[in-house]
């Protein structure tokens, strides 16, 4: 049987080729793609890609897997327009220093606990070497060269809250009995009244909601299809703090509103139909 993990890698692996040399994207615009799909699955912590069916390497996500080929081609890009890489040196070397510390906590285990499985301990142990250099090193680097002006940063923070939506739309629709995705996607049977939607963990999903209100809330002082989008977004957010069961993430949601409200003129203007920022945090929550 041919391993899954494989036959998506050779299909993204056809679909950049084909965006190369039959649409003639340039490795920029591919670099921007896959970073783009990276952050759109960055919050789904909780769906993992599985080698195959019982392997223990299980901890891989979607985004893990986009980020890579992201820093790929957006440093290939950047060394063939001879643009200088904004990447501190000390991140390079608390990197290769992680890769060494791996290697030598996988030559000589501190107990023996540690590997009972021989081979598929080392390989869990690597998968988490991958991980953790996917966070220090290649999820900095791609956003610094790719947010190389003020509508790329906002573009890529705009992927990142929608992130945020999905799983907690998915959290939403899962508490009121209409949807069971979180449980079929992600493996995790959700403890009794907290759904984790796409993340790992139901605090997770409170976390990433709350991170991503403020960007939400700013939809609504742009023009266009945003307005629109931007109470929906956040009236989601809010719902999906609510869902997880996170008291702190409540009343951190709360105090994102009332702080947001305060500060934007065009919020502002909003909340007064609610008389203060005040009410209209307190109406909504």
């Amino acid at each position: 049987m041919v391993d899954p993990l494989l036959l998506a890698a050779c299909a993204g692996a056809a679909t950049i080729v084909s965006l190369l040399l039959v649409v003639r994207w340039s490795l920029a615009d591919v670099g921007h793609v896959l970073l783009a799909g990276a952050l759109l699955a960055i919050t789904w912590n909780g769906v993992n890609v599985t080698a195959s069916s019982g392997s223990s390497v299980s901890a891989l996500s979607p985004a893990d897997l986009l980020l890579v080929p992201a820093f790929v081609f957006l440093l290939l890009h950047a060394l063939t327009v001879d643009r200088p890489l904004p990447v501190p040196r000390w991140m390079l070397v608390s990197g290769g220093l992680m890769v060494v510390a791996a290697l030598l906590s996988a030559a000589f285990p501190p107990h023996f606990v540690l590997l009972p499985n021989g081979h598929e301990g080392l390989a869990k142990h690597l998968v988490n070497l991958f991980k953790f250099e996917v966070a220090l090193i290649v999820l900095p680097c791609v956003l610094m060269i790719a947010g190389s002006s003020s509508g790329r940063v906002r573009n890529l923070a705009n992927c990142w809250a929608l992130s945020a939506v999905i799983s907690a739309l998915v959290a939403v629709s899962d508490f009121l009995g209409v949807t069971d995705l979180s449980t079929s996607l992600t493996g995790i049977v959700a403890g009794e009244g907290r759904e984790q939607g796409l993340t790992f963990q139901a605090n997770h999903l409170a976390v990433a909601s709350v991170m991503a209100l403020p960007v939400a809330l700013t939809w609504i002082t742009r023009p266009g299809i945003q307005r629109l989008a931007g109470p929906c977004a956040a009236s989601i957010l809010l719902a999906g703090v609510y869902v997880s069961g996170s008291r702190t993430g409540v009343a951190a949601g709360l105090l994102v509103l009332i702080l947001m409200f305060s500060a934007l003129p065009p919020l502002r203007r909003t909340a007064r139909l609610s008389r203060s920022p005040w009410n209209f945090a307190v109406a909504i929550g």
